[in-house]
C-alpha cells in the first residue's frame, strides 16, 4: 500500500534560484519516484494520488496541472488553461488509467478511462468543494463541500448532507461504508440542503469535462 505525504510548497519566485528540495516524502513501504522539488510551479501542489499498483503517483497543481511518477501515466491536465476556482483534490480510476479532479467550485475534470457524470460548475454554492470520492464501480463520484454538503453523481447514492447545519469547524474530508460503496444505478443526484442559485456560465470548460492528452505542465 503505497504511504506518501506531500509538503504544499509555494512557487519559488521568478528568476529565485531553485532550491534543492522534495515535494513528497516517503513512509513506511511507500517508494520514491518522483516529485517536483527543483520545478518552478505555476501553483502549489494540492494533492497526491496513489497509482493503482503503488509504484507511482500523480501530484495534482492547484492550477490543474498534473505530474506524473513511476508507474503512473499522464492522460491530461488543465494546466495550459485558466481554471475559475483552484484545483484541490484528484482520484485516480480502480484501474489507474485515469483520473478526476475537482476545483472550489465544484468543476469535475475527467482524463484518460474516467468517466463524467456531472459537476456543480454552474451553481453558485455556499462553501468550497473539499473532496471527489468514486464509487467502488468507478461509475459515480461523490462530491463534499466544507459546509458539509454532498452532491452524488452517476451511481454514487445520496444518504444526506450537513449542508443544512452550522457547524463548528468545517468539513474536512469524506469516506464512505463498505456497503454504500457497492452501489447501484442512482436516481437522484442531489444537492446540499442549502440554496444553490445559478450563477453565470464559467469560462472554462465551455462545454465538454473531458481533455485531450497533451505534454506535463
Amino acid at each position: 500500500m503505497l504511504t506518501a505525504l506531500t509538503a504544499l510548497v509555494p512557487p519559488t519566485p521568478a528568476g529565485a534560484e531553485l532550491p534543492q528540495r522534495e515535494s513528497v516524502a516517503a513512509a513506511g513501504t511507500a517508494g520514491f519516484y518522483g516529485s517536483t522539488g527543483n520545478t518552478l510551479l505555476n501553483q502549489p501542489l494540492v494533492d497526491i494520488s496513489p497509482s493503482a499498483s503503488g509504484t507511482g503517483y500523480w501530484l495534482l497543481g492547484g492550477d490543474g496541472g498534473v505530474f506524473s511518477y513511476g508507474d503512473a501515466q499522464f492522460y491530461g491536465s488543465t494546466g495550459a488553461f485558466r481554471l475559475n476556482s483552484p484545483a484541490l483534490r484528484m482520484a485516480a480510476t480502480r484501474a489507474g488509467a485515469g483520473y478526476w479532479f475537482v476545483a472550489g467550485d465544484g468543476g469535475v475534470f475527467a482524463f484518460g478511462d474516467a468517466p463524467f457524470f456531472g459537476s456543480t460548475g454552474s451553481l453558485r454554492l455556499n462553501a468550497p468543494m473539499i473532496g471527489l470520492i468514486p464509487t467502488s464501480t468507478g461509475r459515480g463520484y461523490w462530491l463534499v463541500a466544507e459546509d458539509g454538503g454532498v452532491f452524488a453523481f452517476g451511481d454514487a447514492p445520496f444518504r444526506g448532507s450537513l449542508g443544512g447545519i452550522s457547524l463548528s469547524a468545517p468539513i474536512v474530508a469524506l469516506a464512505p461504508t463498505v456497503t454504500n460503496l457497492v452501489t447501484a444505478p442512482s436516481t437522484r443526484s442531489a444537492t446540499p440542503r442549502t440554496s444553490a442559485a445559478k450563477a453565470s456560465s464559467p469560462t472554462w470548460p465551455p462545454t465538454s469535462p473531458r481533455f485531450p492528452t497533451g505534454p506535463v505542465t
